[in-house]
């Protein structure tokens, strides 16, 4: 199963296009491991838009949710504590993590 995207609005932003957008998450988070990026795939045609200038994701989960844009990859962490740690460390998903099963982020990409 891929991600789905539900586009809400698109609006002229200056010289380019906002678009807001839902996107459900699939039941398997890739992630390939050995040193390559995992994520999943979020290409800004899918928005109707050649290049993303900005993506900002919000997302509801206890899990922390971010946009990699340099591979225009969605990314998706947890926080694990370690013995004696006053705060946590960031480890990416395993490879078909289904903590996000069907969980909705809500996206705005500008770009054009």
């Amino acid at each position: 199963m891929a991600i789905s995207i539900d586009t809400k609005r698109r609006k002229k932003f200056y010289n380019g296009w906002m678009v807001t957008a839902h996107i459900t998450l699939d039941n398997a988070y890739p992630n390939p491991g050995s040193g390559a990026v995992g994520g999943w795939s979020l290409s800004p045609s899918a928005f109707g838009l050649s290049m993303f200038d900005m993506v900002v994701l919000h997302d509801t989960s206890n899990l922390i949710v971010k946009f990699d844009n340099v591979n225009n990859k969605i990314r998706a962490f947890e926080v694990t504590e370690s013995t004696g740690a006053a705060d946590g460390t960031l480890t990416e998903l395993t490879n078909k993590n289904t903590s996000l099963n069907t969980e909705v982020v809500t996206v705005i990409a500008i770009g054009y």
